[in-house]
């Protein structure tokens, strides 16, 4: 008596392996670029780190333009120096300072981002 033994994959179980890694490769994509997905979060890091890093620049230019100060004010000129120092020499990127001259109030900026910073007369902050 003659056995038929097939050796080989039916089309059935191929089909199935194709489905299956299918369903992994939606799920994948999915977690790597769904709302929440890393691609998602590494960019809104991405993003926060760089926010940070521009506001450190205007807050220790601030600093020394109050330092460098006999009455500990915030002059326009001063904070434009350090600026250009910080931003412009060290960093390498462009801003815009806005009002000019004896103002209470300064807004940094950055031009390759648009992304704008108050400064007051005290050295403080704020997005």
């Amino acid at each position: 008596m003659k056995t038929n033994k097939s050796n080989g994959v039916t089309l059935i179980v191929l089909v199935i392996t194709i489905i299956v890694l299918l369903i992994l490769a939606s799920i994948s994509i999915a977690t790597l670029m769904g709302k929440n997905g890393s691609v998602n979060k590494a960019i809104s890091a991405k993003e926060a780190e760089e926010k940070a890093e521009e506001r450190e620049m205007i807050v220790l230019a601030a600093t020394k333009a109050i330092g460098e100060d006999v009455f500990g004010d915030l002059k326009y000129e001063k904070l434009k120096n350090e600026l250009d120092k910080i931003i412009k020499k060290d960093a390498g990127r462009e801003y815009k300072i806005t009002p000019e001259h004896n103002a209470t109030e300064y807004t940094v900026t950055y031009l390759d981002t648009n992304r704008s910073y108050t400064v007051d007369d005290d050295g403080n902050v704020k997005e």
